[in-house]
């Protein structure tokens, strides 16, 4: 090679490290992950897969979990809950409005569970006929791996991080950091704990603009184009669109910078004097057509599932709780405020070392690195204008600003660029390492304490603070209510989540015996004698966390997660060893 062209910008040592911060990060969701659903809306996309490898459809039934949904479903008006009748001859079926890509992308994961289900056919029978406290219960360790998915996909983005860091230019062992620190000082972390289908999503978008980088820089080094690249390109936006329909505008914006660079590289390669050759490897409608083929197969599978399921290929199955108000049905400032700065929800609180992003983006127009700006600006945008103007811009029952995950690892970048400076920083360096220390400690509170958990309690002792008001019907009351909870210092996560932790620490020092009982004065501020108690036994103690659990309902030996996570922590280490020892 021409030592005038430069170098991959990945190379053995990086791929070490990004390894390190998959297993690393792998260790601390191992150890910490929810496993079994942790909300309804959970459980309904997990009996999707679970009908899907079972019966090859995607219809509700066959389990107690499914059967249950189902009817309690029916007593409701349609909308009411993420699950519909189907249309036509499937007006018998109820299907979830979930993104296919969801449900389908749990299948391998769903296929291994139900080997442990057979290999540990005891341990799975126990979980059945003890129930999940006190509903009938069925697929144990498939719950698990499914639940487990969220955990593999988070700590797959932090190593993402590094990869993506590395082919900018950041030097290695920042890169390295930034991609642990992605995974423990964010709201991530929480997020990797649930079963909703946003990080999926995430996970996809950052692929593809990984792959973009990756195709950017075979052009930069007057490489023979690879046509693959085009083809994983638009087959991870596509499969990011199939797990939530709602990232289709970020998605065009990856496609848009993918295109543009396709058609710089190609000029690129015409015009130089001894590459010319290279450029028809890479013709311009051939290339155009790698790119979308994929994005077009997805959105045929989108069309092809919206009409089997509801008889209307562009009907995805949110219309009918839309017809009250959904997207923009609500006001851009009272959403944008309190997406990025209320207390309860603010990404700046649920993401600190965001602070940096403006000396992130001087850095980027130091280093010419538009194409980071264009994905970063554009993929922001993206998410969080629709999320702005909808009346649940909270997303509901969940940790942290969960619309704007999609946009967050493109926003880490930003941090990392940020400290990637020559010369004295020890300034930026002191501000990051504050930043990051309470980034840990406000995630730290969201795992320890379940989001369920802090709602229930917050949402019951909201109605004590603010009684139903006469003229207002009292689903707008809740929705007002619940609205304030985010605002309130008094009810705001992760506050509230460090009072909670606090009240059980001080009474019993032991899981088992934990005092449930929590004064509303103390934990909320109000002037209240009344106590509160999760209302779910799942909720209660640290019962959240799928190893606690298993402990207490199945008894299952504390050396098995010890196991588990030390194993994971070793190949973590030795990996960061090796890649940090190494030289170029």
């Amino acid at each position: 090679m021409s030592p005038f062209i430069r170098r991959s910008s990945v190379r053995h040592h990086d791929r070490l490290l990004a390894r390190s911060v998959l297993f690393l990060l792998l260790a601390v969701y191992t150890a910490t992950f929810s496993g079994l659903s942790d909300n309804p809306d959970g459980e309904i996309a997990f009996q999707t897969t679970s009908a899907l490898a079972r019966d090859g459809g995607f219809a509700l039934g066959g389990t107690p979990e499914a059967d249950r949904i189902v009817a309690y479903t029916r007593s409701l008006p349609v909308g009411a809950t993420p699950v519909r009748p189907g249309s036509g001859a499937r007006a018998d079926n109820d299907y979830a409005w979930f993104g296919v890509g969801y449900t389908a992308g749990a299948l391998p994961l769903y296929f291994v569970g139900r080997l442990l289900d057979f290999v540990f056919a005891d341990l799975s029978v126990k979980h059945d006929a003890v129930g999940f406290y006190g509903q009938s219960s069925s697929e144990y360790f498939a719950h698990a791996l499914v639940g487990w998915r969220n955990s593999l996909l988070t700590a797959l983005t932090g190593l993402l991080i590094v990869l993506v860091s590395r082919r900018m230019g950041i030097g290695r062992v920042l890169a390295w950091g930034a991609g642990l620190a992605y995974g423990l000082t964010t709201f991530a972390w929480p997020q990797a704990r649930s079963t909703l289908s946003d990080v999926q999503a995430t996970f996809f978008l950052f692929l593809a603009f990984h792959l973009i980088l990756s195709m950017r820089e075979r052009f930069d080094r007057l490489e023979r184009p690879n046509l693959r690249e085009p083809v994983w390109i638009g087959a991870a936006v596509g499969f990011a669109v199939l797990t939530r329909v709602s990232t289709l505008p970020a998605g065009l914006v990856l496609i848009a910078l993918a295109e543009a660079i396709l058609w710089g590289g190609r000029k690129r390669l015409a015009q130089s004097r001894h590459h010319a050759v290279l450029a028809e490897g890479v013709g311009k409608w051939r290339a155009l057509a790698c790119l979308l083929a994929p994005l077009g197969v997805c959105g045929l599978v989108f069309l092809a599932t919206n009409g089997w399921r509801f008889g209307d290929p562009l009907d995805a199955g949110y219309a009918p709780a839309l017809e009250g108000g959904g997207f923009f049905a609500s006001s851009l400032a009272p959403g944008l405020a309190g997406l990025l700065v209320s207390p309860g929800r603010g990404l700046l609180w649920m993401a600190p070392l965001v602070l940096l992003l403006p000396l992130g983006i001087l850095r980027s127009l130091e280093l010419g690195e538009r194409a980071w700006r264009l994905a970063c600006g554009g993929v922001l945008l993206a998410s969080i204008v629709p999320a702005a103007y909808m009346a649940g811009w909270h997303g509901a029952w969940t940790y942290g600003p969960r619309y704007l995950l999609p946009a967050l690892p493109f926003l880490w970048i930003g941090s990392v660029l940020a400290l990637d400076v020559q010369g004295e920083r020890r300034v930026r360096i002191v501000c990051a390492g504050t930043l990051a220390v309470l980034g840990f400690v406000v995630q730290v509170a969201g795992v320890l304490v379940d989001h369920m958990t802090h709602q229930d309690l917050a949402v019951r002792a909201a109605r004590i603070e603010w009684p139903n008001e006469a003229g207002v019907g009292a689903a707008d009351m809740e929705a007002a209510r619940f609205n304030q909870i985010q605002w309130d210092w008094r009810f705001a996560a992760p506050w509230a989540h460090w009072r909670i932790l606090r009240h059980r620490a001080a009474n019993h020092a032991r899981f088992a015996t934990l005092d449930e009982e929590f004064p509303v004065r103390q934990l909320f501020f109000l002037d209240d004698a009344r106590r509160l108690s999760p209302s779910h036994e799942r909720d209660r103690g640290f019962r959240h966390l799928f190893w606690v659990d298993a402990a207490q309902r199945l008894a299952v030996p504390a050396w098995v997660p010890f196991l588990l996570v030390s194993a994971l922590l070793v190949l973590g280490a030795a990996a960061a060893q090796r890649g940090l020892s190494e030289h170029d």
